[in-house]
Order: C-alpha cells, then structure tokens, then sequence
C-alpha cells in the first residue's frame, strides 16, 4: 500500500503476503510420514530451466520414485511432447518440483492423489523453490499443483474447472502463473478431442505469454472523524466523478429483516484507490450520501442487486444512473460456474490472493436464511474499512478491465441483456410479476410436444445410433447437459 499522511489512518500491508524464507521447518515436513515409505523420499528439483519456467505436478508416481525426477512417466512424456512443440525442452527449459515431494501410495503400493494434510505439509517446500528460483513463469498441473499454490491464500479453491487457462500475475511471488489440467487427466480422457485441444492452448498460451508483470498499486483512504466524512462526501457532490464504484459492508445478505444496518461505505472513483468510512447515523450523513447516490456518476457494483436493495431499505432512496455490475460481467465474458466472485477476479486478473482473511469470520450468518444477521457490529473497524474499501477499488478497476473485454468480443448486447435482466428480477422480487396462468400453462404443454417431437427425431437419425454404441444401448436424455456434453465432444467429435 501508499500510505496516506495526515488524517487518514495508516493501514498495514496484510493483503500480499511475503513468501517463506530460510529452510525454517516447524516440523510439517515430516508430519505426514511419507517418506517413510517411498523410494525417493524429498525429491529434489528437477531440469536446468534455461527459459526460467517452473512446472509443478502433483506427486511422483511409480516411475518417478525410483528415477528420483519428475515427469518420467507417461504423463511426462505426453507434457514433454506437448512442450517440445512449441519449441520447449522440458528438462533442459524448465524446473520441475511438483507439490508433494514423496510418493503417495495406498495400501497395495498403487499411486493415490494427496491429502489436504500432505499437501499443506508440503506446501514450504514449494514456496521455498520459488523463492530461490525466482521464476518468471510457473505452470501448475492439477489441482493439487494449485492446491499448493494458493490454498494457504484463498479461502475457496473450488474445481479445476474455474482455474484452467487463466494468466496470473501473482503479487506474493511477483511471477505470471498458468493453471491447467495434469496431463495424467489427459491420459485418462484420450478420446475427449476438446480437453486435448483446451490442454495444447493453456501450455501455448503460457509459453507465447511475454506481457510485462506489474506490481499492484494501491491508496486506501480510511475516514473515521465524522466532519471529514462529511466534507469527503461534499466533494464528491461538488464535483460528481464520471463513475463511481460504491459498495457497503452490512449486518447480513439481505435487509428485510427488523434491525438490519449498513455499517461501512465505501466509494472509489480511480482504478488505485479508495475511500472507506463508517455509515454515520446523523440526518445530515444520509442527506450528503442520498445526493450522491442518486446523483450524475454513472455507479459499478459488484451484485448489484446487492446494493440497490440495502439503499432502498436502509438509506431510502434509489440509485440513479446504475451502469454497471462488474458480476455479470463475469458471466458473460466467462460462463464457468464458480467465477464471479469478486475475490476471484481479483486473483485472476491482478493476482492479489484472498484479503478477506481478517475479517470474514464476521460476516458470515448463521443459518442459510438470507435475512440472517452476522457479527459484523463485532469487527475490528479498520480491518473492515480496509476490505471494504479493496472491494470498492477493484471493483472499479475490474469494470474496466471488462469494458475492453466485452467490446473487443463484441459481447456489449448480450452484456446489456443480463444487465436489464438483474434489475428487472430485482424488481419482480420487491413488487411481484402479474401473469396469465392460462397462457404459461398452454406454453408449457406447447413446448412439451416439440420436445418430444424433438426426442422422436433424434432417436430416428444416424447420430444416435453412434450414441447407442458409446452408451451400451442406453438412450440419449435431450435434457441431460452431460449426455449432450458427452455426444458432441466424444462421440461426434465435434
């Protein structure tokens, strides 16, 4: 962080942290008692890396463990070929390590995947062979590659589904990382022609990848003396930034229930900085805030849905001139499940890992019910002006970022059609939708019929006779995402 003088509070570095140093132990390396019971226990770093790339797998197999090296397998050899043809040498280019360093065996001695407690004792071992390789480039095989990586980092890693194919700058080790599947995944989907080709583009990509690595900048400005909110919140009525980004942290998900509060606000206008400060109880705060809110500045948010209820039911007016949910956007540009989350873009695209640490604990509900209250009225203040203004900053510079992207994909409409979407289910969900039940039944019947119209056909043509072949006679379900997934990438190859 820049820190601001004066009568801002000086707020700590915690976000990014530094990585390990020193060969300093603790114990866990031993803890998981691996090395006891394989060939090649503590398997040292692999290749010359003469193009200054890590790669990462997940543990020695077999082959590995009685060569002491990495990749010698088939999985090495499929990555070796894969590498080689676009012009890199595996073993000469690169290092390789992967993120558990002893063979992990059942009890017949066949190769099994990690366990959280292995790989969370393994993890210095990788963090300290970046620290001392410093890399420019690491590719992570697998999900217990990325497990290692960023698992200490992030509180959710989810599938490897939402990682694949991204370019990271990540900020704690300031290297571009490339997460992509393990080749002995490959392997085991030899006739699955897409996830080959997605593979073959992730490891182009990383390769080809030469964007300079920036460092994340940003000045947060934390408010706590309510005259200086008050003169804060006058320059922004006096000279109405073009976009404002805003964002609340708040009593619970939603603010139906008696007793719900806004407790933090937090606005930015810039890409690199934010202004957070406590939501003040006094006539005169909401006044100020209300001619902001529904003032010129085109408003980003991230669920905007989230926002626009919390400042009709808490502060009492709408907001105007609402431009955009950098959420959607998401799910527009990439429409993976999983993704959306501010804290996930966030890594992604700026590889600034999780930063809600410190505070999440307190705005958790108890109970799945949306109107449930949190702690938050426990939470240390300036850790929660601290997240709060992170959210508002990269959310503004997210909207950017996303603005490019949609224009340059020519995605705009379709981002415009979720976007009115959002507010028009907002809107039905506060005043409820009036329809013709006769009709919506009569359309419902309709399409019934040409769903079974559609059935009959398919079941007629060439296309799923293939299919009876593949399945062993079982029938093709239209319905089923998974059974079409699997007939246009296996079977018709498309």
């Amino acid at each position: 962080f820049v820190i601001m003088k004066g009568y801002f509070q000086k707020i700590s570095n915690h976000a990014v942290s530094a990585p390990l140093k020193g060969y300093k132990n603790s114990g866990g390396c031993y803890q998981c008692g691996l090395y006891k019971k394989c060939n090649s226990p503590q398997m040292p770093i692999g290749g010359l890396g003469k193009e200054s790339i890590l790669v990462v797998g997940e543990a020695p197999g077999k082959h590995e463990d009685h060569r002491d090296t990495q990749f010698v397998g088939d999985s090495g050899d499929y990555l070796s070929s894969i590498l080689l043809d676009h012009g890199i040498k595996l073993k000469r280019d690169c290092w390789t390590t992967n993120a558990i360093n002893c063979r992990p065996t059942t009890k017949n001695g066949k190769n099994r995947k990690p366990t959280t407690k292995e790989i969370n004792c393994c993890r210095y071992r990788l963090k300290l062979a970046i620290q001392n390789l410093k890399p420019k480039k690491i590719i992570l095989l697998g999900s217990t590659a990325v497990s290692s990586f960023i698992g200490d980092r992030m509180n959710d890693i989810g599938t490897m589904e939402r990682w694949v194919g991204w370019k990271i700058p990540d900020q704690t080790y300031k290297t571009w990382v490339y997460p992509t599947y393990h080749p002995s995944y490959l392997i085991r989907n030899e006739n699955n022609t897409i996830l080959h080709k997605y593979f073959n583009w992730h490891i182009e990509n990383a390769i080809e990848h030469d964007e300079e690595f920036k460092q994340d900048k940003r000045i947060l400005k934390l408010i706590t003396d309510e005259e200086k909110i008050l003169k804060y919140l006058d320059s922004l009525i006096k000279h109405p930034p073009e976009k404002l980004a805003l964002d609340y942290e708040a009593s619970g998900l939603k603010p139906y229930a008696k007793g719900h509060f806004i407790k933090t606000v937090a606005f930015a206008t810039n890409s690199y900085s934010a202004v957070a400060f406590p939501y003040l109880k006094t006539n005169k705060f909401k006044k100020k805030l209300i001619k902001i809110l529904t003032g010129p500045s085109k408003k980003i948010m991230q669920n905007m849905a989230f926002e626009m209820a919390w400042t009709e039911q808490i502060i009492g007016c709408e907001i105007n001139n609402v431009a955009f949910d950098t959420m959607a956007a998401s799910h527009v540009i990439d429409n993976r499940t999983g993704i959306t989350g501010l804290k996930f873009q966030t890594y992604i695209n700026y590889g600034v890992p999780d930063y809600s640490t410190d505070i999440q604990q307190y705005l958790k509900s108890e109970g799945k019910r949306a109107n449930k209250f949190n702690n938050i009225d426990k939470a240390p203040l300036r850790p929660l002006l601290e997240y709060n203004g992170l959210d508002s900053m990269y959310t503004y510079r997210l909207s950017l970022d996303q603005e490019n992207v949609l224009s340059e994909d020519d995605l705009d409409d379709a981002y415009d059609l979720f976007h009115d979407g959002i507010i028009a289910c907002y809107n039905a969900s506060k005043e409820g939708i009036n329809i013709d039940e006769k009709y919506f039944k009569q359309v419902m019947l309709d399409l019934d019929d040409k769903l079974k119209q559609i059935d009959k056909n398919i079941r007629k043509s060439k296309e799923h006779k293939k299919w009876l072949k593949f399945s062993d006679n079982e029938p093709l379900d239209i319905l089923s995402s998974d059974q079409i997934k699997k007939l246009v990438t296996i079977v018709l190859k498309i």
